[in-house]
């Protein structure tokens, strides 16, 4: 049994997608870690490993990524899952630009705090996305998932006391109804604004 979880260990260390232990880690900007990513994918395919088509090696890579950012329940890695099955690069980029910001010594706990709130959203609005995924995602399924990363960075950003509050509270609860993102955002704004209002917003 301990050779089996030290063997387990070793799997997905060298899985993972963040930086080594021993490196300091710096947080990095959506581009640098999109880099990072494609890098580490074109690694591990010299190495014989797909994370683009190998459903197992990439719930892998989430898991060990997502968890240095914050713990989540099993049906939030599925949803993570179902996120990265449209638009692997994507998720997997923005997942280690959030774990970037969680590893960095330099970040504020209100940093932490919002890199883990934006990965929390993002889990929870997969809730909404269909499971039935074919082999070649559609335009409009790419979109809906950026759109989901780009509302949770920024809902994840507010910070207009306990207005904010309110509206992350009553948004994420549409998200654990099924709600679809642009439908979650009507109900926690009371009707008053949707997504092209919140993502102007300053």
């Amino acid at each position: 049994m301990k050779k089996l979880f030290v063997l387990a260990l070793l799997v997905v260390s060298q899985i993972s997608f963040a930086a080594p232990a021993r490196e300091v880690v710096r947080r990095m900007t959506i581009e640098q870690a999109r880099e990072r990513v494609t890098r580490d994918i074109e690694r591990l395919r010299a190495q014989g490993k797909d994370v683009m088509n190998d459903t197992a090696l990439r719930g892998r890579v989430i898991t060990s990524t997502s968890r240095r950012v914050v713990t989540l329940a099993g049906d939030q890695h599925t949803n993570l899952s179902k996120l990265a099955s449209i638009s692997t690069v994507e998720v997997l980029s923005e997942l280690t630009r959030l774990s970037s910001i969680a590893s960095d010594p330099s970040s504020t706990a209100k940093q932490k705090a919002m890199a883990a709130k934006s990965l929390q959203l993002m889990a929870l609005a997969g809730t909404g996305v269909s499971t039935l995924i074919s082999s070649s995602p559609t335009a409009a399924q790419r979109t809906s998932v950026a759109k989901i990363i780009e509302v949770s960075r920024k809902i994840s950003s507010l910070d207009f006391g306990t207005a904010s509050d309110a509206f992350v509270a009553k948004y994420e609860r549409a998200l654990r109804e099924g709600k679809t993102v642009d439908q979650a955002v009507r109900i926690a704004s009371n009707n008053k604004f949707g997504v092209r209002e919140l993502r102007e917003c300053e």
